[in-house]
């Protein structure tokens, strides 16, 4: 008789030894009768999905499958490996979604494989633990592998858990500071229970082997899977593990500790990792848990490593963030298939009244399908201020009103609705920043703005002087073309860049023209050169924006520049000067030599500063590594100290970008004689010296140096002041109640010096503190200021508030002071300046743009402060993307809910009918389960979605 049965057991060497065994047995014990119901009894345990332990069970009744819940035994190992375990992963989902999106966004493959990890725990106990009830001794090998994954994982779980709870700082909360122990012991207890569970079952399957040999293969492969959890988690990890310690290790106080540190980072250049956590700490995964980095030292590291300073100003959502934040952070992301599609500067310079008026023109093209808004913040030359705005809305022309903004809204208490529907605002944000806010750019359409900009010249000698032109410092649209430019003036213009080209106009008139690239466009700035009559004025004009007698006199004065008695040069050692250090050591070459004079190159590489001889220094620039980003912070403060030690000293400091943010306090001795600091800037502007130097005040303030095509000519003209006979200018305006007007002023030139005037005036009455009156000159000459702004607002009357202010610029205050022109420094009392503001508040009353709310009287105006700061910024990365993931959310949602819905539907018929299950195996009440999970996913999806592109965003992922 020969054997045909097989034996339902899948490891074939196992198969092969008890096979034998059980063939012994039968020879010496079996008759064919016997046999054949021994053949039928395995049969039956085939299907079962198990075998006989020996051939003298297969006699024996059927095999009584006992229940996973049926015994102590069974609860324990239920309750310990499986539902604790799987509750745990569902809080932990629940409870740290954000975390675990930002490294599903910045590591997805590595997270992954860490959370398939972590289900392996209960799923692999309930796995192990239903084939030992059912006495299901297939696929030991898999099983087995199993078993260890879900040992290794608990047990990698369960030490981390335990290090958090003994370590205690890892407990803590990085944003709100609050420490949680109990939810850190929790998940230790609970791995710990999880992981002695599978090693319990790991001992099980192998005492329900037969063989030794048997034995030994059940716990190498419970080994095996450790080993394998183990290599899994190490190396998901090791990257994240390797950045953090090199973070960690770049913030030491040890110069070669961290040298070594971000010499590592810059050599992998990790800049997506390092932005991710800058914006997000939780982005920084298990290992920021347990080496903790302060966030602002984390974007001093982002800027040291990568060299650009960390902006967090790319994101859209900007309302619940604080007014005195938005103030710096203000353009958001970039909009996709929002762009610059034409850009035109035209204007007239006027080399005998030193100032130029500006006309830049944008249309903005939206190849969306949705409304956008078009937000750019705009760097002006020094002194330079917006005098006047236009849309075309519907191609009519219109212009900008301009209101009172900022602080002194608080002088001027009228209640103002909320609105964000204003077409276009200007705004200022300090230190020669301006923000353009243009809404709404129509859905496959454009649109046409115009800013018109007075602009002073700089003077550098009695026939030659300088203008420079605005430019872009950021934007959240594309700069699809280059931007033509025609200025016009009566004297002969240069500009050193190419594309650019001289002429005359048919009047007579010279005429400078051509194109802009991009990035000249965005870079440090542009001059261009212009002669004048050798003359210093006087010049005597009429102000137009006032009716009663009022004039200005613009006055040139002649005053004697002196070189240093001291020179120290700090210049910048990262990677953004590299390009320049040919044309800084030709310009730097030739300062005088009778000038002292030494250097510090500002580097990481050497610890402190250290002060070189100029000539030293000099040949150290083309020996250095130039890289990363170098933080000048202290090596400005060392220079200021040289500087400071004798009269006449003075600091000149070249840079690139620097670090946003800078909390570092050095302690400087007092000044023997206060320098004067200069600077070179070769970025686009973006730095906030203020900022930088928040906690030095004795630092600064800065005198910038014009910029022209390149550093080395401006070097060269800044410098050439110090060359013995050397000499500077200074242009005064004086307010005056009688006099005659120059008759050769034309009226644009009388606007132009009013306007600066205006301008100068501003400054110095904020500066004293005198809020309410500087908002009121600042729009009574129509001009953007910090408590000024210019709006185009929609559905109001055009009204000129500058003709309805003229003659009434003049007032007495309260203690009776004597009338005298507003520009010499009246002092307004606040009911003429609550008169006024009431007389454009009619049309003021969509300047809020943060809160969609109003302002009662006698309340806090301080709202008006939105339209600059805290406006609702409408930008939408990710459009097309989005819509794409909405659509496929919905379908997913769709489709989960008809399949769930069919197969609940099919088996709760089924179970009420009392049919047999089906033939695919599933029992109805599993078909069920599988049902609802189905509808659930369903419905998850479109949140989950959403959750993960809300924190794409916040990550600052996309920027």
């Amino acid at each position: 008789m020969t054997f045909t049965g097989i034996p339902p057991v899948s490891d074939e060497s196992e198969v092969e030894q008890e096979s034998e065994q059980s063939s012994r047995q039968r020879s010496e014990h079996c008759s064919p009768q016997s046999f054949e119901h021994s053949f039928e009894q395995e049969s039956q345990n085939a299907q079962r999905g198990r075998r006989a332990d020996t051939f003298y069970d297969s006699f024996a009744s059927p095999f009584q499958e006992q229940g996973m819940f049926s015994t102590p035994e069974g609860m324990g190992v239920m309750l310990l490996g499986v539902l604790l375990p799987g509750l745990l992963l569902a809080a932990a989902s629940v409870a740290c979604c954000e975390r675990i999106t930002l490294m599903l966004l910045k590591h997805p493959v590595e997270t992954i494989i860490e959370i398939a990890l972590a289900v392996m725990i209960p799923v692999g106990n309930l796995v192990i633990w239903k084939s030992l009830s059912r006495d299901d001794r297939r696929f030991a090998k898999r099983r087995g592998i199993m078993n260890g994954i879900a040992i290794g994982s608990a047990s990698i779980i369960a030490a981390l858990g335990w290090a958090a709870v003994i370590l205690h700082y890892p407990a803590v909360d990085e944003s709100s500071g609050n420490p949680h122990p109990g939810a850190f012991t929790s998940i230790a207890v609970i791995a710990t229970l999880a992981a002695s569970t599978a090693i319990y079952l790991a001992n099980s399957l192998r005492v329900s082997r037969e063989l030794r040999s048997s034995q030994l293969r059940t716990v190498a492969y419970s080994v095996i899977g450790v080993i394998f959890s183990t290599l899994l988690f190490v190396g998901s990890e090791a990257r994240s593990i390797c950045i953090r310690v090199a973070e960690y290790m770049s913030t030491s106080e040890s110069v070669a500790e961290r040298k070594s540190g971000l010499d590592f980072l810059r050599q992998i250049n990790p800049e997506r990792d390092l932005m991710m956590e800058c914006a997000n700490s939780k982005a920084a995964g298990i290992p920021g848990l347990f080496i903790r980095i302060e966030p602002t030292t984390q974007r001093q590291l982002y800027f040291s490593v990568t060299g650009k300073p960390f902006r967090d100003d790319k994101s859209s959502d900007f309302a619940s963030m604080p007014d005195d934040y938005l103030q710096r952070h203000v353009v958001g992301a970039p909009i996709s298939g929002l762009s610059l599609v034409r850009s035109a500067m035209t204007g007239v310079v006027n080399p005998s009244t030193l100032s130029s008026t500006i006309n830049w023109t944008f249309v903005f093209k939206n190849r969306t399908y949705q409304r956008q808004e078009a937000r750019a913040e705009i760097g002006l030359p020094e002194g330079a201020v917006v005098s006047q705005m236009t849309v075309w809305p519907d191609g009519e022309p219109t212009n900008a009103r301009f209101n009172v903004s900022g602080a002194a809204a608080n002088a001027f208490q009228s209640p103002v609705e909320a609105g964000h529907d204003a077409p276009a605002i200007v705004t200022d944000l300090g230190r020669g920043r301006t923000l353009l806010h243009c809404y709404p750019v129509p859905a496959q359409g454009e649109m046409k703005v115009r800013v018109a900009i007075v602009v002073p010249l700089k003077l550098h000698t009695l026939t030659e002087a300088s203008v420079s032109l605005p430019r872009f410092i950021d934007n959240n649209f594309a700069i699809a073309t280059d931007n033509s430019m025609s200025i016009r003036s009566p004297e002969k213009l240069t500009m050193n860049l190419k594309g650019i080209r001289t002429g005359v106009s048919a009047l007579g008139d010279k005429v400078l023209s051509g194109t802009i690239k991009e990035e000249d466009l965005s870079g440090a700035g542009l001059s261009i050169r212009v002669t004048r009559p050798a003359t210093l004025g006087p010049n005597v004009i009429r102000d137009p924006f006032i009716k009663a007698g009022s004039f200005i006199v613009q006055t040139i004065k002649k005053i004697e520049a002196p070189a240093p008695s001291q020179l120290i040069i700090v210049v910048d050692g990262s990677q953004s000067v590299r390009d320049h250090v040919k044309e800084l050591k030709s310009a730097l070459s030739k300062l005088p030599d009778s000038m002292a004079k030494q250097m510090i190159i500002a580097s990481d590489q050497n610890g402190a500063p250290e002060v070189l001889d100029f000539k030293t220094g000099l040949s150290k620039l083309d020996s250095i590594n130039l890289s990363g980003g170098q933080d000048n912070l202290q090596a400005v403060v060392k220079a200021a100290e040289l500087a400071g030690e004798a009269k006449g000293g003075n600091v000149l400091w070249i840079h690139g970008p620097q670090p946003s943010f800078n909390e570092e306090i050095y302690i400087m001795a007092p000044y023997i004689a206060t320098p004067k600091f200069y600077e070179l800037a070769l970025d686009n502007g973006i730095m906030d010296a203020n900022e930088f130097f928040k906690n030095h005040r004795e630092i600064g303030p800065f005198t910038a140096i014009a910029r022209s095509a390149t550093a080395s000519d401006d070097l060269e003209r800044f410098i050439a002041k110090w060359q013995p006979g050397g000499t500077d200018f200074s242009v005064e305006y004086t307010a005056v109640s009688n006099a005659d007007a120059s008759k050769n002023a034309t009226p644009a030139q009388a606007s132009e010096i009013a306007c600066l005037a205006a301008n100068q005036k501003v400054s110095q009455l904020l500066h004293e503190g005198k809020v309410a009156k500087a908002a009121v000159i600042a729009c009574a000459h129509n001009i953007v200021t910090s408590v000024s702004l210019a709006s185009v607002l929609p559905n109001v009357n055009r009204t000129n508030f500058a003709s309805a202010t003229r003659g009434e610029a003049l007032a007495s205050n309260n203690d009776g002071d004597s009338v005298s022109p507003v520009l010499q420094g009246t002092t307004t009392s606040e009911s003429y300046a609550q008169r006024r503001y009431e007389q454009y508040s009619k049309y003021s009353a969509d300047l809020q743009g943060a809160t969609n709310g109003t302002i009662p009287p006698g309340t806090d105006a301080t709202y008006i402060t939105g339209i600059n700061t805290a406006g609702t910024v409408r930008v939408n990365n990710m459009a097309n993307l989005e819509a794409l993931l909405n659509i496929m959310a919905n379908g997913c949602e769709i489709l989960g809910i008809l399949f769930g819905g069919a197969w609940a539907a099919k088996a709760i018929f089924a179970m009420a009918q009392g049919t047999p299950q089906s033939k695919d195996g599933l029992s109805h009440s599993a078909r069920l389960a599988y049902g609802v999970l189905s509808i659930a996913s369903g419905l998850a999806v479109p949140g989950a979605i959403n959750w993960l592109v809300a924190s794409a965003r916040d990550a600052n992922l996309f920027s």
